[in-house]
């Protein structure tokens, strides 16, 4: 197995902590998905391979969820990602959200694994009703992981979505379990997410 590590940016803030912690599944390459209307500046980082485009300025960090308009972002960002990703030689596809940090013993975990498709178990705030008392595991989250046959099979489909992504995560989830992935697996511990500048683990 060798791993295609990346993340699409809004929020960059976590970045180094983020990177720090994908180093430990030794992957082949480390990218970004910047949308530079929509994040905050990218520091230079040296094994960082960046992808740049564009779609809809966004008002501020805080309202970047605005009426759900950075759905259609991070949608386009994940699909360049596959696209880089489909050119190139690596195995496994994984994206991991620049505010998720992934722990060592999870890391460790993830390697050892044989998997078509690949779930996280996240604390998450709902978007719709954002109370950050109100932490819950979400397994459909843009945490995600899949082989190069089903990144194959999929990247017509996420193209689709584009004219309506929201809600993005549940979506390319849907499409990930439409091609019938053989070998699904969870990992359902070491995940932290940053919500609200808190920082919440499993």
């Amino acid at each position: 197995m060798s791993l295609y590590v990346c993340t699409t940016v809004g929020c960059t803030r976590y970045l180094d902590e983020w990177l720090n912690a994908v180093s430990n599944l030794k992957p082949s390459i480390i990218a970004v998905a910047r949308d530079t209307l929509r994040s905050e500046p990218l520091k230079q980082h040296q094994n960082l391979h960046v992808l740049e485009y564009t779609t809809k300025p966004w008002q501020s960090y805080e309202e970047r969820h605005l009426n759900f308009e950075s759905d259609h972002s991070i949608l386009l960002g994940i699909i360049k990602l596959i696209e880089h990703f489909l050119s190139r030689n690596e195995t496994h596809f994984l994206h991991i959200d620049s505010d998720v940090i992934i722990n060592k013993s999870a890391s460790l975990t993830i390697y050892p694994l044989t998997w078509d498709y690949l779930q996280f178990t996240t604390p998450v705030v709902p978007r719709e009703n954002p109370q950050p008392t109100r932490v819950m595991l979400f397994w459909e989250s843009t945490n995600f992981g899949i082989s190069k046959p089903i990144a194959q099979k999929i990247l017509s489909e996420l193209y689709k979505l584009l004219d309506k992504p929201y809600p993005v995560d549940i979506n390319i989830h849907k499409t990930i379990r439409k091609v019938n992935p053989r070998k699904h697996r969870l990992i359902n511990s070491g995940v932290s997410h940053y919500i609200k500048g808190m920082k919440y683990t499993i």
